[in-house]
C-alpha cells in the first residue's frame, strides 16, 4: 500500500467522523498536533482523540500504515501511552489501534488482555473496527453499519 501515514491518519479521521455521528462523541484532535499530557508530564502524540459527550470517556486511536503486521512492541508502546494519560485524568480511556495489514499473534493476545481494540482499515471501503460497543465493517455511508457488524461478528464467533 502506498498510502503515507498522514493520508492514513486523515482516512481514520474521516471514518471516525462517521462513527462520531452515531456515538455522541466529539473529535478533540488528530494528526501531528494532537498532544495529550500524561501524569508523567510528557505530552504524547496521539493520532486521533475523541471524547464521549455523556460519559466523558476518551477514545485514543493509534494508526499504523505499515507493510507488515503490527507486533507486540507497537502495542506495548501504545498501552504505555494510554496508562500515562489515564493516570493524568479522571476519564476512562478506550485505546484503538488500526492498521492496513493486521497484527501478530502476540500483539492480539496482549491487546485483548488489556482491552485495546484492534481494527483493520485498508481504505475507504475495506475496514472493520469495534469502538465503544459499536462496530463498523465496510462502507459506513448510507448503510446500517451496526446490523452489518452483527452479521460479521457472528461469523467470527462460529
Amino acid at each position: 500500500m502506498s498510502t503515507s501515514y498522514q493520508n492514513y491518519e486523515k482516512l481514520a479521521k474521516e471514518l471516525a467522523e462517521n462513527w462520531l455521528s452515531k456515538y455522541k462523541a466529539d473529535l478533540l484532535c488528530w494528526g501531528g498536533k494532537c498532544k495529550i499530557q500524561g501524569i508523567s508530564g510528557y505530552k504524547h502524540q496521539i493520532d486521533l482523540a475523541c471524547k464521549d459527550t455523556e460519559s466523558q470517556k476518551l477514545f485514543l486511536f493509534e494508526c499504523k500504515c505499515y507493510q507488515r503486521k503490527i507486533g507486540i512492541e507497537e502495542v506495548l508502546i501504545f498501552h504505555s501511552r494510554i496508562r500515562d494519560i489515564y493516570k493524568a485524568g479522571k476519564n476512562k480511556i478506550e485505546g484503538v489501534m488500526i492498521t492496513t495489514v493486521g497484527f501478530t499473534k502476540w500483539a492480539k493476545l496482549y491487546a485483548d488482555y488489556y482491552e485495546i481494540k484492534l481494527g483493520n482499515v485498508k481504505n475507504r471501503s475495506e475496514f472493520g473496527v469495534f469502538i465503544g460497543g459499536l462496530g463498523f465493517v465496510g462502507l459506513v455511508d448510507n448503510i446500517h453499519a451496526e446490523e452489518k457488524v452483527l452479521v460479521e461478528k457472528n461469523k467470527q464467533e462460529e
